[in-house]
């Protein structure tokens, strides 16, 4: 199985998390409020203490958080996911961010010589039942990366 990171444990991180756990995924998540995912240590998801350690932790890290500014916060500084990329790993961005943030953040990881990309799932209640889908973004080392993205992407029960 895939050594997950995951940025951004809210009502639709929380639940794609929640299937890759039920898949027999290791996860490594951050969020800023640690009380709001206990429920998903309970399930087995290791707990980092910023998004750093989750993407160090990983050989795909996903993030998934509310707007452009909450993406900077979890992108950049030393505790951020840039800090740990490296050739090799992958980072995939869910965040509802606008184009020009989403581009930015995918060169600055291309430039750290990781697989960057964006892919958007729907809304919270796809997420919740299993039915996220990734509309359209496909990674250039879909070998490796395959396995986790087609459980996220169709973890229906």
């Amino acid at each position: 199985m895939a050594n997950l990171g995951y940025v951004g444990l809210g009502l639709m991180g929380g639940a794609v998390v929640k299937r890759l756990l039920e898949k027999g995924h290791v996860v490594t998540g951050y969020n800023r409020t640690r009380s709001k995912v206990e429920w998903l240590e309970q399930e087995g998801m290791r707990y980092a203490q910023t998004p750093r350690e989750a993407a160090e932790s990983a050989d795909i890290v996903f993030s998934m958080v509310t707007d452009t500014k909450a993406l900077h916060a979890i992108v950049d500084g030393p505790d951020g996911i840039l800090a740990a990329l490296k050739p090799g790993k992958i980072y995939i961005d869910m965040s509802t961010v606008d184009a020009a943030a989403s581009r930015e953040r995918r060169s600055r990881s291309r430039d750290r010589r990781a697989d960057a990309g964006r892919a958007r799932v729907g809304q919270s209640h796809h997420a919740q039942a299993g039915r996220a889908r990734d509309h359209g973004w496909r990674p250039r080392r879909t070998r490796s990366s395959a396995p986790s993205l087609s459980c996220r992407t169709s973890a229906r029960r």
